[in-house]
Order: C-alpha cells, then structure tokens, then sequence
C-alpha cells in the first residue's frame, strides 16, 4: 500500500512540473480506436547511453470512453533496448480520471521492435538525449 501511495504521489508531482507533451506517433489498432503516443521533452540523464524519459499514451475507443496511462521508460540507446520503470492507468484520456492501477515496480529489459510505437518513443528519447 505504500508502494502505491508513494506511487500516485510522485505521479502528481512529476505531471505538475513536467514541460508540455509532445506527440511523438500515432497508431490505430483496428476497429477498437486509436493509440497517441506523447512524449515529455524533458529526459534525464542526458549524453549517457541510458536515458529515462516519462511517456503517456492517450486510447480512444470508438464504441466507449477514452483511457490513458502515463510511464517512466528506460531506454538503452546503445542496446536498443527498454524497460518500464512505473507505471499509472487512467480511467479518462490524456492521464486525467481515476486510477485503474499502478505498477511501482521497474520491468525487464527488452528489445526495442521495429515498426511499433515503442521504436517511436525510443528514437525520440534518443535523439534527443
């Protein structure tokens, strides 16, 4: 339980002070809506090969409401790689409404795919690294 509140508060602290999103892609996904990926320009650290930035991706469903979910990414530049390090689901579009879940805690490492979003966000983050 405090994993989670602790969670939730560095999720509205970090929303608060964070720059503007910047749209980095879109994508459908069929018949049940779309997925915008938008990026926070502020990443740390910068000229390493590892670098953390906080990504949200806003869902809009054609036959219901829109979600969204706001994470903390690792990604390994050199490596091609990512990881998730928190996590936050929203009932409402663009990190707005309740709190469907949380995952507080880091993932594993993965491959950075060709042709997905995913590959998006982590030519964004280092790009501009």
């Amino acid at each position: 339980m405090l994993k989670f509140i602790l969670m939730m508060l560095l999720t509205i602290a970090s929303s608060s002070a964070m720059a503007e999103w910047v749209k980095v892609t879109a994508s459908s996904i069929g018949v049940s809506g779309d997925i915008t990926a938008y990026a926070d320009p502020i990443i740390v650290p910068k000229y390493s090969d590892k670098v953390k930035m906080w990504e949200m991706y806003d869902s809009r469903r054609s036959h219901s409401s829109n979600t969204s979910s706001k994470k903390r990414v690792e990604y390994d530049c050199l490596k091609g790689q990512a990881r998730q390090l928190q996590a936050a689901y929203y009932s409402e579009g663009m990190g707005k409404g309740a709190v469907l879940m949380s995952v507080p805690d880091p993932g594993q490492w993965e491959p950075v795919l060709p042709g997905t979003v995913n590959k998006e966000m982590w030519k964004f983050a280092c790009k501009n690294r």
